[in-house]
């Protein structure tokens, strides 16, 4: 965590969102520089276009350049042939930005999976920062990071990116949430999270309302539920309609 995370003050929403631009542009710029560095470095290498070697220097890139944004690193093969790491992470950081995704006009930040594959390598992409399979698994709209920003007091990249990790992972990365048809509601041990689903069908987190913001009904409806989340490690989710009809809904 930033060590001026806990003292910076943030005045309004407007404030925070300059802050989280900051946090994105400044590790884009940093991606960029280090991709230009392993790449140069491995040009030198006698094998420099050898699917192995190509392997190895994506592995560093995404290694370095998204430490700050990296919510998880899979490694699902070792073996020379079939080697294959995934790794999940927050933000526009190793994609181009310039298509970047929109709600009625908010601005999305996808939580997205790039699968590096050995077998899939291709020779004729090297020049480019991305050369493997990057797929959104669920978008957080720039007002549900604000929301975690001034809610948590969390102002720093890796700290939002912390946050993520903690209340959502592992169990969101699966195809359940892919599988609703009609707008949702996450509850965690610690949140409850009003979604949606892009024109991509994606889903989108529209809000994140903490535990500690919820009114006496939200506690009383909701506490013995997360209690049980927490001990067990595990999610809900609800209909918004069954949610809204079972939960008052006040922080927004």
């Amino acid at each position: 965590m930033d060590s001026t995370t806990n003292s910076l003050k943030v005045h309004d929403d407007n404030h925070a969102r300059a802050i989280l631009k900051g946090e994105m542009r400044k590790a884009r710029e940093q991606f960029i520089a280090i991709h230009s560095n392993v790449t140069h470095t491995y040009r030198k290498k006698r094998k420099s276009k050898h699917a192995k070697i190509i392997f190895k220097m994506i592995c560093e890139i995404n290694d370095k350049g998204l430490k700050n944004c990296l919510i998880n690193k899979i490694v699902k093969d070792n073996s020379a042939k079939r080697a294959a790491t995934d790794y999940i992470s927050l933000g526009w950081i190793n994609i181009d930005d310039n298509g970047v995704t929109t709600l009625k006009g908010e601005r999305l930040y996808p939580v997205s999976c790039e699968m590096v594959k050995i077998q899939f390598l291709s020779l004729l992409k090297v020049e480019a920062p991305n050369i493997n399979n990057i797929t959104p698994l669920f978008y957080l709209t720039e007002h549900a990071l604000v929301r975690l920003m001034r809610r948590y007091h969390r102002f720093d990249l890796r700290s939002l990116t912390d946050i993520v990790r903690e209340e959502l992972q592992p169990m969101i990365f699966s195809n359940y949430i892919n599988a609703q048809s009609d707008d949702f509601i996450i509850v965690t041990s610690n949140a409850y999270i009003p979604c949606t689903h892009g024109t991509d069908k994606i889903p989108i987190l529209k809000t994140w309302i903490p535990r500690v913001v919820w009114d006496s009904r939200n506690l009383s409806k909701l506490s013995s539920l997360c209690d049980f989340l927490k001990e067990n490690n595990e999610i809900r989710i609800f209909s918004e309609s069954f949610f809204n009809d079972s939960v008052y809904l006040s922080p927004k």
